[in-house]
């Protein structure tokens, strides 16, 4: 308002109301009075100050003094379980735990839980039900959150042999950030030992470092040192499978590495099986098969024979042997072996007789020349005939006369002149250098054409042709061939073998057959027939390959089918739902599993309260290697 030159307003006024209820009106002035707090206001603000710095200390973890209430450690594990399973876990300094998580992953068709155990609790940090399956990136679980990986993360190889995993997250575990130092086991290495006595040699790259080593889950030991290595000899050491972990640190620097092996002391158990021949027995056959076989495999055999030995490689658990021995002498023999620890038995010692009375040969006749029953119209016959051995003399008999004839190696043969029309009917008269014998087989030849009826007396022979092999023959190669003559054309020829008829090629007087053999000794029965005539022979052949290693005998198993389980990371936390500030002294972290499933331990972050003194540091325990 203004009146002339004049301002006149605007006034502001103040109501308020006093004791008495009435409302009082008090001016403030011409200007318009700026906003702030009075005195009320700026005590509420003060209090809102100072609760807020109040809970801060308890959320932050600082003190006015600007200081950690605790100390962050994060500890690599890297330890497989597929059964329950506990260890004693000490933490870096001694204190009070107000904080704990651990992290991993899981695979297979079980489930498993993880406790932290005290003197008096028993807390329960994962439970693996709470998982269900990848893809879900946050799960409430029954001890705080599960964190697990997105799909497109990679993860890990999961396998129970490979140690060499990467841990979800990585933390040095000294507080200066120095690199870790390597380890080095040079013994004992993932092998197979036949000593109860066993070196444990570890090269380590850390000055001033002290080592323990645990075996397969026991107390600690200290490892003697000398500079750089640390050595331990270990005596009276059980058969069977042992892990041990060696674990080294300094006051700043810490890490463990680990090792299984197998010692095997015990010889094996060997002795003479079937077919080979009992003590004191009488054999008449120079043709001897000598097995014996153990319970457990076998790497190399040796069969001592008249103190003359014969090597060869095992075949799994079994040692064979095919030998060929002299007649009308005795033989002693003793078989070795050893196991693939390089552990060393012998079977008990066999004897035996060989009084062999060889056969006379059975001899046969194949007639090249003439053919039986023929006609000719020459005054000429030329007779020919082959014999499965050599003879010293082959003589032809035609009409009481005798004709000596030409030898050349198996084949006789002479040419009758000077003939008429007439019926002839020949003979031969086959000598040896050892024994004499004469063989019935005729041979017709006529020079008119006349009827004449085939003799009652007509043999019926069967001949084994090259490259059949010798009866009693062992075959390194699978690949068998089988060529049968006869001194007749044949109707009929077939080879009985494993209870199965197969018929053979055949032509004329000629019969053969390819086949493949399995390792192992085989009947071949070969049977022919002409007209009325029936013959057959007999051969034994053993196929026993010489190439054949232990890890080669085993035929291809079929694939089976395997269930593939997914790999589930986890990081479980404690801090949200255990009653934790429990003293670092004895703890034990327990795993309890269940069906078949294998959890992985990475590794564990934990939060420790100092104690109000200072205390020196306390050497961490290697964790157990429980893998299988």
């Amino acid at each position: 308002m203004r009146r002339g030159r004049k301002k006149y307003g605007p006034y502001y006024y103040k109501s308020i109301r006093t004791p008495e209820g009435k409302v009082k009106n008090i001016y403030l002035g011409k200007e318009k009075p700026k906003k702030g707090f009075n005195a009320k206001d700026r005590k509420n603000l003060v209090k809102l100050v100072l609760v807020f710095l109040f809970i801060s200390f308890f959320l932050l973890g600082f003190s006015f003094t600007g200081k950690f209430l605790g100390t962050f450690y994060t500890v690599p594990v890297n330890i497989t379980f597929n059964r329950s399973s506990e260890f004693v876990w000490s933490p870096e300094t001694q204190g009070e735990i107000t904080s704990l998580k651990v992290s991993g992953f899981f695979s297979g068709n079980g489930t498993a839980k993880i406790f932290l155990k005290t003197p008096d609790k028993k807390l329960l940090v994962l439970d693996t039900k709470s998982v269900s399956s990848p893809g879900v990136p946050v799960h409430p679980g029954i001890t705080g959150f599960v964190i697990k990986l997105p799909e497109n993360k990679t993860k890990p190889n999961f396998t129970a042999e490979n140690q060499t995993i990467q841990p979800l997250f990585k933390k040095e575990v000294d507080q200066k950030g120095a690199d870790r130092f390597q380890m080095t086991i040079e013994s004992p290495l993932h092998s197979l030992y036949n000593s109860s006595l066993i070196y444990f040699n570890v090269s380590v790259t850390l000055n001033n470092a002290t080592c323990v080593y645990s075996l397969d889950n026991t107390a600690n030991k200290t490892m003697k040192n000398d500079t750089d290595r640390h050595f331990y000899s270990l005596e009276n050491l059980s058969d069977g499978y042992h892990s041990v972990v060696f674990y080294c640190n300094n006051s700043f620097l810490q890490n463990h590495t680990q090792a299984s092996f197998i010692t095997d002391t015990q010889p094996p158990d060997i002795a003479f099986v079937s077919p080979s021949p009992l003590n004191e027995s009488f054999i008449n056959n120079t043709y001897v098969q000598w097995n014996y076989s153990s319970s457990e495999n076998l790497s190399f055999c040796i069969l001592s024979i008249n103190q003359t030995n014969y090597t060869k490689p095992a075949t799994q658990n079994f040692c064979y042997f095919n030998l060929t021995l002299k007649s009308n002498q005795t033989y002693c023999l003793t078989g070795f072996a050893s196991d693939t620890a390089g552990n060393w038995n012998q079977t008990e010692t066999v004897c035996i007789n060989v009084f062999y009375i060889k056969p006379e040969p059975e001899l046969s006749v194949v007639w090249k020349s003439p053919e039986n029953n023929s006609v000719t119209n020459k005054n000429w016959i030329y007779w020919e005939f082959e014999v499965n051995k050599k003879p010293s003399n082959c003589t032809l008999l035609i009409a009481s006369f005798n004709y000596t004839m030409n030898i050349n190696d198996t084949v006789c043969f002479f040419n009758l002149t000077n003939l008429s029309d007439n019926l002839y009917q020949g003979n031969v008269s086959v000598e040896f250098p050892e024994t004499n014998l004469t063989i019935q087989t005729p041979s017709c030849s006529v020079v008119s054409p006349k009827n004449f009826t085939i003799p009652q007396n007509l043999s019926f022979s069967l001949l084994l042709l090259p490259p059949t092999p010798e009866n009693h023959s062992v075959l390194q190669k699978p690949n068998l061939t089988l060529n049968l003559t006869s001194n007749l054309n044949l109707s009929s020829c077939s080879l009985l073998f494993n209870q199965t008829q197969i018929k053979m090629n055949l032509s004329q007087n000629f019969c053969s057959l390819s086949l493949n053999l399995t390792p192992g000794t085989h009947n071949l029965l070969i049977q022919a027939q002409s007209k009325n005539l029936t013959n057959s022979t007999l051969l034994t052949l053993s196929y026993q390959p010489t190439n054949l290693t232990q890890n080669q005998t085993n035929l291809t198993q079929p694939e089976q089918n395997i269930t593939q389980y997914p790999v589930i990371p986890f990081i479980s936390s404690c801090e949200q739902t255990c009653s934790l500030n429990i003293s670092t002294q004895n703890l034990t972290l327990q795993i309890q599993i269940s069906g078949n499933l294998t959890l992985h331990i990475e590794s564990i972050t934990y939060t420790i309260k100092p104690p109000t003194q200072n205390l020196p540091p306390v050497l961490t325990k290697p964790f157990p290697n429980l893998t299988l």
